[in-house]
């Protein structure tokens, strides 16, 4: 696979995006609600909003870069065009994120977060200016909300933060499973890496959708020694394909180095493997996509809420995934199986040649 599929000129994309846009509207400015923490800014615009970007890879960067563009497709159609100005870190990959969000709380109206490490950063950092976050699978875990439990808390934050899940469409996901396989004798695998809370809560949401729809599944974790990570791996995943017609890998960075293995050897055994989204499933035989614009979109949609409705943030619920799902697969791996597939399935290296976000 080519090796900049994925980063889509998004590296160019993301840093240009990160130049600070002023606009040239000659509006009153308006404050938030803690004035007195904020200065208020001679931009000629309503208001400001600093963006806040960290990652250690580039595996997300496609995500991150539409997001951003969703964000401010928004705000630029609920406020107008020239109604807010932004600023936004320009190393993500190198900057101290804690610092940057540091630099906003005293001359930003909004913050507007990607990633897990950004929100930490804001969470840390500042309990007064709203804050919307994007990028995030399980926000519950990253504010260490309580004492509710992360599967049925409220989505409510109660504090200054709220935001878009990048928690997977499961439902759908679970339907592309479904008509992958043979009904009357399917057994889901789920794998996990030890300690990882993010892909533990995507599989007990996943169980309860399988435990709905009566099929069986059982749970692999992944605890590679490192003295001995191919043998460890390759004792799993074949405890797996002899218990499983098709594996499930959940969706975030952890489980993508063993993907590609995890794969290898259900392909030899003539089973597929599904990756939760385009990062594990640039590995996995079948993999969903969905278009991360549709996200920021949504997160742009909370931010004029608050800035321009006053809306509260911490009692603006969460949102989640709209549902739309792009189905992949792996050329080579499916050629191999010999398997075909519907039409309504696009090969994976050709969708993201063509991807735009938004359409």
């Amino acid at each position: 696979m080519k090796k900049n599929i994925l980063k889509f000129t998004a590296l160019t994309l993301i840093f240009s995006l990160s130049i600070v846009f002023i606009s040239g509207c000659a509006r009153k400015k308006k404050v938030t609600k803690d004035s007195s923490n904020v200065t208020i800014s001679e931009k000629k615009s309503d208001y400001n909003i600093g963006i806040a970007l960290s990652y250690e890879n580039e595996d997300y960067v496609l995500s991150y870069n539409a997001m951003l563009l969703g964000f401010k497709a928004a705000l630029k159609e609920y406020a107008g065009e020239d109604a807010i100005s932004y600023e936004m870190n320009t190393d993500p990959k190198h900057d101290n994120i804690n610092s940057v969000i540091s630099s906003y709380v005293n001359h930003k109206d909004l913050i507007f977060t990607m990633g897990d490490s950004a929100l930490k950063a804001a969470a840390e950092n500042t309990e007064f200016i709203p804050v919307v976050s994007c990028g995030v699978i399980d926000i519950y875990d990253v504010l260490k909300l309580s004492p509710a439990s992360r599967y049925n808390w409220s989505r409510k934050t109660g504090r200054n933060i709220t935001g878009v899940s990048s928690l997977p469409a499961l439902p759908e996901q679970l339907s592309v499973l479904i008509e992958l396989s043979e009904e009357d004798d399917m057994t889901v695998g789920l794998f996990y890496v030890k300690g990882n809370m993010e892909e533990i809560y995507e599989n007990t949401l996943m169980e309860d959708y399988l435990q709905e729809a009566g099929i069986p599944f059982n749970e692999y974790m992944v605890n590679p020694d490192p003295e001995s990570e191919e043998e460890y791996l390759a004792s799993v995943t074949e405890k797996a394909l002899s218990e499983c017609s098709i594996l499930y890998l959940p969706a975030g960075e952890t489980l993508r180095p063993y993907a590609k293995e995890i794969t290898d050897l259900a392909t030899k055994a003539g089973k597929l493997t599904f990756g939760g989204d385009e990062v594990v499933g640039k590995y996995t035989s079948i993999s969903s996509f969905e278009d991360p614009y549709d996200k920021g979109y949504k997160a742009g949609v909370n931010a004029y809420n608050i800035l321009y409705k006053n809306e509260d943030p911490g009692e603006t619920k969460v949102g989640f995934s709209s549902g739309n799902i792009s189905k992949l697969y792996n050329k080579e791996v499916i050629d191999i199986l010999g398997i075909s597939l519907p039409k309504s399935f696009n090969e994976y290296e050709e969708f993201f040649k063509k991807y735009t976000p938004g359409n």
